[in-house]
C-alpha cells in the first residue's frame, strides 16, 4: 500500500509513485470520521454494537447536552461501547450519539493512470493507495539485412527500463 497523509476531510491531489496504473486496480482505504445513533440496550451496562467494524477512535459519546466520559462512563471494547462502568448512562432503549474514526474503503474522485482525489479522510490520518501498474520499457524499431522492420524489445523495470542490445 502506497502510504500519504490525509490534509483533511476537502478534496486533495495525489500522484501515483509508480506509473502508469491500471486504474481498474486501485483501491483507496482512509480513515473517515462518522456519527452514528446507537440505541442502548434493554439493560442498565449493557454494550451496544457499532455499526462499522473497523472502528480505531471514538471521538465522543453524547445524548442531548450530556457528554460521556471514556473510562467512567463507557468503555470501547470489541467494537462495542459497554457501559459497564458504574458512571452515567443513558437510560436503557434511548438512543445517543457516537462520534467516532474507522477505516474504510473509500472511492477515488478524478482517478487517471497517473493521479486521483482523495475525499473525506481525517487531517493527519493514512491513506492506503493500492493498485497495479505497468513497468516502463524501452523498445527498438529495426530494420533488417533484408529491409524487414521489427521490434526488439527492452527489458522492462520499475524506474530505469534499460534499451535492448540491438543485433
Amino acid at each position: 500500500a502506497e502510504p500519504h497523509v490525509s490534509d483533511g476531510p476537502a478534496a486533495q491531489h495525489f500522484e501515483f509513485d509508480r506509473t502508469p496504473v491500471d486504474i481498474s486496480t486501485v483501491q483507496m482505504r482512509i480513515m473517515a470520521r462518522r456519527t452514528v445513533n446507537v440505541t442502548h440496550g434493554s439493560i442498565v451496562g449493557a454494550a451496544d454494537p457499532l455499526p462499522d467494524s473497523s472502528v480505531l477512535v471514538i471521538e465522543s459519546v453524547t445524548q442531548g447536552a450530556t457528554t460521556f466520559q471514556q473510562g467512567a462512563d463507557w468503555l470501547f471494547v470489541g467494537g462495542q461501547i459497554d457501559w459497564s462502568p458504574n458512571g452515567a448512562e443513558p437510560a436503557p432503549g434511548s438512543s445517543y450519539s457516537v462520534t467516532y474514526q474507522h477505516k474504510t474503503l473509500a472511492t477515488p474522485q478524478n482517478l487517471t493512470a497517473t493521479s486521483l482525489d482523495v475525499v473525506g479522510s481525517v487531517a493527519g490520518t493514512l491513506i492506503e493507495l493500492t493498485y497495479r501498474h505497468k513497468l516502463r520499457r524501452i523498445d527498438a524499431i529495426v530494420i533488417d539485412a533484408d529491409g524487414q522492420i521489427g521490434a526488439v524489445r527492452g527489458v522492462p523495470h520499475q524506474r530505469e527500463p534499460a534499451p535492448p542490445v540491438i543485433p
